[in-house]
């Protein structure tokens, strides 16, 4: 009887022995939630490994992130394309690992929204302009227009043209297409290339409402490449000026004109403003406000009130919400 008790106790004893050596034996192992997916989608993995791993360093070709060394990382991935995953375990000094290639695949989508820009809409005929893709759904071949209102389409299929234009004002179509769908986008009108020759004059100043006394400042605002300024002022001191920007100072009360002519060695233009400049007398002036965008008294004094009392019952507050 006793030996066959110490027989059991030993058959027993094995089997518990197996059993805890089972135990420690690692496979790695893993599964995910999806294996093909759109681009930009995440696939969430879990680990199925033998063992009880206590340690996990996953790599994710083409995920981002791109290591994990969690138990159930969530991934995911931007572009289209198939890729591998690996996965190492470990418990104490045992290590088991794991690798699929071409587990997960990424496609296009099937919506792609098209977008884009330039650097300038509006440019001289011996300019550069840059446009740059800006589309939505990884498009992998792009297609441009550009159409003027007369004259020979320009085409080019970078994604990213950089491009000198004939003079003309021109639409710009571009259709994109991936493995999937094709869209399309135009805006009408959207270059203006003038001729790298022409001049068209106009003019600035930094305020057209004064006091006597006081100085403007004008510039040259012309469209094309002037190289040349003749500047007549009326009511102004100097009252002509060859330069580019000149500064004038006014004396007299009343409103005056200003006179640009703006040349190169291949054309002339003038820009002619009636009544541009208005000085204002400032002898009986306390304060003055011109609205340009503050309450900033311009007035001889200089005074810089808040609010101007004006009487008893009265107040003008210029920080007030504008009215209508």
């Amino acid at each position: 009887m006793k030996k066959i008790i110490y027989f059991l106790l030993v058959c027993v004893g094995f089997l518990y022995a197996c059993k805890d050596e089972e135990q420690v034996l690692l496979n790695a192992d893993f599964i995910s939630d999806k294996q093909t997916i759109s681009a930009g989608e995440k696939v969430c993995f879990m680990d199925k490994s033998a063992g009880e791993p206590v340690r996990w360093d996953w790599a994710f070709e083409g995920g981002e992130p791109s290591v994990s060394n969690l138990f159930s990382p969530e991934i995911v991935y931007n572009y289209p394309g198939t890729y591998t995953v690996k996965l190492k375990v470990g418990r104490g000094t045992d290590n088991a690992e794991t690798e699929i290639q071409q587990y997960i695949t990424v496609v296009y989508p099937d919506e792609i929204t098209v977008a884009f820009k330039s650097n300038k809409t509006q440019a001289l005929s011996d300019e550069t302009i840059s446009f740059t893709d800006l589309s939505i759904g990884f498009p992998s071949a792009w297609s441009w227009e550009f159409i003027p209102a007369e004259g020979r389409t320009v085409t080019s299929t970078e994604q990213n043209p950089t491009l000198v234009f004939e003079p003309g004002v021109y639409s710009v179509k571009l259709t994109v297409t991936n493995p999937k769908t094709t869209a399309t986008l135009t805006k009408e009108n959207y270059l203006n290339i003038i001729d790298k020759n022409s001049v068209a004059a106009d003019v600035t100043a930094d305020r057209r409402m004064v006091i006597e006394g006081e100085t403007v400042s004008f510039k040259d605002a012309s469209l094309g490449r002037p190289t040349r300024w003749n500047w007549t002022f009326e009511g102004g001191t100097p009252s002509t000026s060859n330069e580019q920007n000149p500064t004038v100072t006014y004396s007299t009360a009343g409103r005056y004109k200003v006179t640009l002519v703006a040349s190169n060695d291949m054309n002339t233009s003038t820009a002619e403003q009636e009544g541009y400049i208005t000085v204002l007398p400032g002898k009986d002036i306390v304060l003055f406000y011109p609205f340009e965008g503050d309450s900033k008294d311009m007035g001889p004094n200089g005074i810089h009130p808040e609010v101007l009392k004006l009487g008893d019952n009265m107040d003008v507050n210029f920080n007030a919400p504008a009215r209508k």
